[in-house]
Parts: C-alpha cells; sequence; structure tokens
C-alpha cells in the first residue's frame, strides 16, 4: 500500500503545480491600470497565413538567360520553382516575396540533359520553370539587377 500511496501523492503535487503555472499565465497576460481597471496585455501580430512562410521555398531564383532578359522587356519574368509546385501557388509567392500581382503565370518542365565526364555518364536533375507576366508598368527590381 506504500506504493500506491506515493503514486497518488505525486498525482495530486503535479495537478496543484499546473494550477499554479496557468494562474500565473492569466496574472501575466493582464496588467492593472491606475484607476484599478485590469487592461489585458494583448498586443497587435500580423496573421501568418501558410502561404508566407513556405513562398522562398516554391521560388528558387529567376533565369539568367538571354531568353530571360527578352521576356523581361515584354513584361514577362521567368523563374525557376520548386517541381511540387502549381500556377496558384507560384502566384502566392510572387505576390508575397515581390509585392506585384501577376496577371498569369505559365508552367513548364525542363527535362535535364545527359551528361559525361570521362567514361562515367549522369545526368543532370530536372527543373521546373514559371514564367509570370506582370501588368503593364509593374516590374520586378531583384530579377532586374541579378
Amino acid at each position: 500500500m506504500g506504493i500506491l500511496k506515493k503514486v497518488s501523492s505525486q498525482k495530486k503535487s503535479d495537478q496543484t503545480v499546473g494550477k499554479q503555472s496557468e494562474d500565473s499565465i492569466t496574472k501575466s497576460d493582464s496588467k492593472a491600470v491606475g484607476d484599478g481597471s485590469v487592461q489585458s496585455n494583448e498586443t497587435e501580430k500580423r496573421e501568418v497565413r501558410p502561404e508566407d512562410g513556405f513562398a522562398y521555398r516554391i521560388i528558387c531564383g529567376p533565369v539568367l538567360t538571354e531568353k530571360g532578359e527578352h521576356l523581361k522587356m515584354k513584361g514577362k519574368y521567368a523563374f525557376f520553382v520548386d517541381g511540387d509546385t502549381n500556377k496558384v501557388e507560384v502566384a502566392r509567392a510572387i505576390r508575397v516575396i515581390y509585392k506585384v500581382n501577376p496577371v498569369s503565370v505559365q508552367m513548364l518542365n525542363v527535362k535535364g540533359k545527359a551528361v559525361r565526364r570521362g567514361r562515367q555518364q549522369g545526368r543532370r536533375k530536372d527543373r521546373k520553370k514559371a514564367i509570370v507576366t506582370l501588368k503593364a508598368g509593374d516590374s520586378i527590381s531583384l530579377a532586374e539587377s541579378a
């Protein structure tokens, strides 16, 4: 019987500690104002949307080729994107990162080339490109400077 008393007394002590920690949390969340009323200490937090955190995982980088430069003159920007993304996710990522609204997004898969180094044969990885069209007058400065 001595063992059961020890186990039950430990559970009771854990419950009292839990109640004390909850009380301390609620007391620290509110602060007293000079006239005796209690004002809650809620700070304004920015709502974190799921696409905000993953935007930098979706867009791998700009396409730095002559064709990409010609597209920029037409208001279109080419980016390498993650292989599992779709047009909607790319448009959201462009909105979050560059603060512009794309008019349209076109996707294309680029197959990796077969390469050799001596007798060793290999293959470059497959990639996915997104061509983003912006409104006339909008531009993405990072892609232009890169």
